[in-house]
C-alpha cells in the first residue's frame, strides 16, 4: 500500500486501531522518548472512563515533551527508563483517538499538573557479609488521574489545545 504523506509506522498504527480499537494502544509510547535515559519509572493510573494521552516535560524545557504515553480508560500505564529530574505532566482525555493528528476527536479536554514531580537516583553504601557495597536506588513514582473526581490524586488546571500540542 502506498499512500502519499504516510510513513509505514503511521499506516501500521492506523491499521492497528481499525483492527483492535484505541485500547490496542494502551500503555504504548505515542512517540519515541527523547532526551536522556535513566532507571526511574512513573506509573499512571487512569480512573477516567475515557482514554488519556500523557506528556512528561522537563521543567527546564516546557516546550518539548520527553515522554508521550497512551493509557486506556480504567487502566494503568508506565514510562520506564526515565532520567532523574523534575517533571510536569500534561494530559489530554477524550474519545476517538486520531493517530495521525495525535489527539482525541471527541470530548477532548487538556490539563497540566500543578505539581512538579522529582525523580532521583539515590546512591548509598550498605554493609554486607561480602563487604561494603554501593547501592543505586531509582525513584518509582505512581499517581492516579480521575479517581472519584476530575483530579484524582493530583491537582490540575485546564489548558488549551495549543498548550498541549507543544
Amino acid at each position: 500500500m502506498n499512500l502519499p504523506g504516510l510513513t509505514k509506522s503511521a499506516i501500521i498504527i492506523v491499521l492497528s486501531i481499525l483492527l483492535v480499537g484505541c485500547s490496542g494502544l494502551h500503555n504504548s509510547l505515542i512517540e519515541p522518548s527523547r532526551g536522556p535515559k535513566g532507571e526511574c519509572r512513573f506509573m499512571i493510573n487512569n480512573e477516567y472512563d475515557e482514554d488519556i494521552a500523557v506528556k512528561f516535560y522537563d521543567v527546564n524545557d516546557m516546550q518539548n515533551h520527553v515522554h508521550y504515553l497512551y493509557v486506556a480508560a480504567g487502566r494503568s500505564g508506565r514510562v520506564s527508563k526515565m532520567a532523574p529530574g523534575n517533571y510536569v505532566i500534561r494530559y489530554s482525555k477524550g474519545k476517538d483517538w486520531d493517530p495521525l493528528k495525535k489527539q482525541f476527536t471527541l470530548n477532548r479536554k487538556n490539563y497540566e499538573t500543578d505539581q512538579k514531580f522529582t525523580l532521583e537516583m539515590k546512591t548509598y553504601t550498605q554493609e554486607t557479609a561480602a563487604g561494603t557495597q554501593e547501592v543505586r536506588q531509582p525513584t518509582y513514582m505512581e499517581f492516579t488521574i480521575g479517581s472519584g473526581s476530575e483530579e484524582g490524586t493530583i491537582t490540575t488546571q485546564e489548558i488549551s489545545d495549543d498548550e498541549f500540542s507543544k
